[in-house]
């Protein structure tokens, strides 16, 4: 079932009677500014939603644009191509915000989650196939999907979400049903706050987050199916507060600086042992970071620094400095790195080679505005 304006039937239609798809007459995906006299914007999301991933099919990126108010947009460019494009799901207002899932192993397209905005109580979903160009609809996730980047974690028809209450929502169908999964128990450091998650096999669950009043980063192993044992705690080789998690793979800002944490698969039934790559010796919490392909990852630091690491023995590099209101990096063709400005409507493309002393304009991206209709 395709996801257009003036088209929406099945539970999609349920959707289409709430006030988050007011936009679904539009003829094209667009942000619509709120009117004067409109329900006031969303506050911004605590946590950072700006971000990037790769797959086997090409790069996508998740950013805001304009300003007054907000609307979150979503970026691809597929395969090796050197230019992206805009692909945006149609049908709701995204100034909630966005939260995008790929495929753990890198094969599959996007699933979108829009924050719900004003006084509704579930998110709409949307799933693109390899290269986008078109949405499909999936049954909503019925809560209120919490502001995290990894909140949302696709695999299949497998999924799982963490609701704004922190509970772990889980489907087996491709949303068709959802249960919310039992809450892990305190740990020694404290009570445990799930932000988020990744499908690791047909049943199996990672979930991270914060543990205690100092937000260790706390990394768990469960199931779907909810085991007596409940969630396990996963030993991680240094200490620090999480950042990000994908995959088998979490980004951790330890005492030594920024490192990526991966999961080194076990032979047999040993126990799984997790690796850190070298730190990048910053001391602040990134502005925005995102996934490199399978096994790197970008960090955009204050100040206009930036820094990626492309592999499991890879070293961080450092970039130069990036162009003026860079939002988010993201994958580049072969093996450069993409800076996404975000200007008003406009989202400019700036290219440095792997081995490049500068960045260079390459794209400019005209996400289309229709005022005077509300958001």
């Amino acid at each position: 079932m395709r996801w257009w304006p003036g088209r929406v039937s099945g539970l999609a239609a349920a959707v289409a009677g709430a006030v988050i798809l007011t936009a679904a007459a539009c003829a094209a995906p667009r942000p619509v500014p709120a009117r004067t006299g409109a329900a006031p914007e969303p506050p911004a999301p605590a946590v950072p939603l700006t971000t990037s991933l790769a797959t086997a099919a090409g790069s996508w990126a998740v950013v805001p644009v304009s300003s007054r108010p907000v609307f979150w947009q979503v970026l691809v460019r597929p395969g090796t191509a050197g230019t992206w494009r805009l692909d945006t799901p149609p049908g709701a207002a995204s100034n909630g915000g966005l939260v995008a899932a790929a495929e753990p192993d890198g094969a599959g397209g996007l699933t979108v989650a829009f924050r719900p905005t004003q006084d509704l109580t579930f998110t709409p979903l949307a799933a693109t196939a390899p290269g986008g160009t078109a949405w499909t609809a999936a049954p909503p996730l019925r809560a209120r999907i919490t502001a995290s980047p990894d909140a949302l974690a696709v695999s299949g028809r497998v999924m799982a979400a963490v609701a704004g209450s922190g509970a772990v929502e889980a489907s087996t169908d491709g949303g068709t049903t959802w249960r919310t999964l039992p809450g892990p128990a305190p740990r020694a450091c404290g009570a445990v706050r799930i932000t988020s998650l990744s499908v690791t096999g047909p049943t199996g669950l990672l979930a991270g987050g914060a543990c205690g009043p100092g937000g260790t980063a706390v990394l768990l192993s469960g199931a779907l199916a909810g085991p007596s044992a409940g969630w396990r705690t996963v030993s991680l080789p240094v200490p620090g507060r999480l950042v990000r998690l994908a995959g088998r793979r979490a980004l951790v800002r330890a005492p030594g600086g920024l490192v990526v944490l991966r999961e080194a698969r076990a032979a047999g039934r040993g126990v799984p042992r997790w690796s850190a790559s070298a730190p990048l010796p910053v001391t602040g919490t990134p502005v925005a970071s995102g996934w490199l392909g399978s096994s790197g990852a970008w960090a955009l630091l204050p100040g206009g620094g930036a820094a990626v690491i492309t592999g499991s023995r890879a070293a961080w590099r450092t970039l130069p400095r990036v162009p003026a209101r860079t939002a988010a990096l993201a994958s580049g063709p072969g093996g450069s790195a993409d800076a996404l400005a975000v200007s008003g409507p406009d989202v400019v493309v700036w290219r440095n080679g792997p081995s490049a002393s500068r960045w260079t304009r390459v794209q400019t991206v005209r996400v289309p505005v229709q005022y005077g209709s509300s958001g």
